[in-house]
């Protein structure tokens, strides 16, 4: 097993969450999701923020405002969480893996290069 930072909470946080529950609220469509998407999008000056459930969703919908659509290719670095490809495959589009550079684990361009299809956005 891989250790992953353990969560830290108090009192404040369990009776916000235990309030919220209450009061009839989902975890992502409820008045308080409403104003922290407002704080989000006036604190970033921009004109909508939208929370949402995971990180999947998170770049599905990324994708989908870049114009990515079914049939599309998409490259992704290797070395990702499986949410990365998964997106990609939701909304139809083909995940391509790339190796990343060793020196700085980011996606290697000179392999991106090398895998440009007609079917990749641009």
């Amino acid at each position: 097993m891989i250790p992953q930072i353990e969560p830290i909470y108090g009192d404040e946080e369990i009776n916000a969450l235990v309030n919220y529950m209450k009061s009839g609220g989902w975890l992502t469509e409820f008045k308080k999701t409403e104003e922290f998407e407002q704080r989000i999008a006036e604190t970033l000056n921009v004109k909508y923020a939208s929370a949402v459930n995971n990180g999947t969703i998170s770049l599905t919908i990324a994708l989908l405002a870049l114009g990515i659509k079914r049939g599309d290719d998409v490259l992704v670095p290797n070395l990702t969480m499986i949410a990365t490809p998964n997106a990609c495959k939701l909304i139809g589009a083909n995940p391509i893996l790339i190796d990343v550079s060793p020196e700085d684990l980011c996606m290697d361009l000179e392999e991106a290069k090398k895998k440009i299809t007609k079917k990749l956005k641009q």
